[in-house]
């Protein structure tokens, strides 16, 4: 680990751009100016994301060590990764939880939000009685600190700890995975606190409110040329069908409906009104059932009913034991379907 030394200013990022503009040659690693310079404070208007830094980063290069190093290392735990596997696969998460990790293979093809769910709440369960005591230890003075890290700061001296526990566990990681393990990433770990200091904790500066933009927008082009016209063309397109879902040029208030709620892709048209959400099934009361309805409701109740294992009530919704999230993929509509339903109405 190489010795603390003192952050550079922006006055001296400044100098370093003039520098490496006036001789040519990179000045500790910067090339040149950029017109940015005059309006961003470097470094600390420049961020570090945690979910590359930390999830896609380091919490994977875990991963990779624990189960898929060399056999020899006091830390590979490789000969448990089907009892780990069997553990993920029966642990129960929150209905709310949309993503996590199931599996542990040598691709780590994981998203973001699987390896927040595996770092935060289910690696530290997981693995207590199954990586070596020193190497838990690590793990979990890590964990705490990105967690500390993430959760919103009640008391700012608890980030001096955190500062402590982040310098010791990159300070180990030499002794415990061997000199190649001190990175970039694993060195930019130690600017974290005061990154915190400056901007707050780190879920209100991350990358993830981009990912779905930009999975968007990935789906708007195709091929490998003219991604700006494509993406231009389909904004111009939705544009267009957007001026055109007026309810007055729709004749069949159910296409148009249809259309609208595909458009705008409405999970719940309105969030206001106490409602049964789908999947929904029809029933027939049994007599003892029916006989309990007519005794809370004083009236007769129809046999013939239909039931939901979801509720939408006081704007929060609440699910029966029953619910199985299984199959309900809440699938972004393609704007084809759009294009259908307007010239079919036409």
């Amino acid at each position: 680990m190489p010795k603390k030394i003192k952050n550079r200013t922006n006055d001296e990022f400044r100098s370093m751009a003039r520098l490496a503009k006036e001789n040519n040659e990179t000045v500790f690693g910067i090339k040149g100016e950029t017109s940015l310079l005059s309006i961003i404070n470097l470094p600390v208007q420049a961020p570090l994301d945690y979910m590359h830094l930390i999830l896609q980063g380091h919490a994977k290069w875990l991963i990779k060590q624990y189960f898929f190093s060399e056999k020899s290392n006091d830390f590979y735990i490789g000969n448990s990764l089907d009892k780990v596997n069997h553990l993920l696969k029966l642990q129960k998460v929150p209905h709310n939880t949309s993503r996590r990790i199931k599996h542990i293979d040598s691709k780590l093809q994981f998203i973001s939000n699987e390896l927040k769910i595996f770092l935060f709440y289910q690696i530290i369960p997981i693995l207590i009685d199954i990586l070596p005591s020193s190497y838990f230890y690590m793990l979990s003075s890590y964990v705490f600190s990105i967690r500390m890290l993430y959760e919103p700061i009640k008391y700012t001296q608890n980030l001096n700890k955190v500062d402590d526990l982040l310098n010791k566990y990159v300070s180990q990681l030499d002794d415990n995975f061997g000199k190649y393990a001190y990175d970039y990433s694993v060195h930019a770990h130690l600017h974290l606190v005061e990154q915190v200091k400056n901007h707050g904790p780190l879920q209100c500066h991350s990358q993830f409110a981009f990912e779905g933009a930009l999975y968007n927008l990935k789906n708007l082009i195709h091929g490998t040329r003219g991604y700006l016209g494509q993406i231009t063309n389909q904004l111009l397109l939705n544009k267009y069908f957007c001026q055109n879902l007026n309810q007055e040029l729709f004749q069949n208030k159910d296409l148009f409906e249809f259309s609208h709620g595909n458009f705008y892709n409405y999970k719940h048209i309105n969030y206001d009104k106490n409602q049964l959400l789908p999947p929904f099934e029809s029933k027939n009361l049994d007599q003892i059932l029916a006989d309990k309805f007519r005794t809370i409701f004083n009236e007769c109740i129809d046999e013939n009913i239909i039931t939901s294992n979801r509720v939408l009530y006081d704007q929060k919704v609440l699910h029966s034991k029953n619910y199985n999230r299984k199959g309900d993929t809440n699938i972004i509509r393609l704007i084809s379907l759009m294009k259908q339903a307007i010239v079919m109405e036409k």
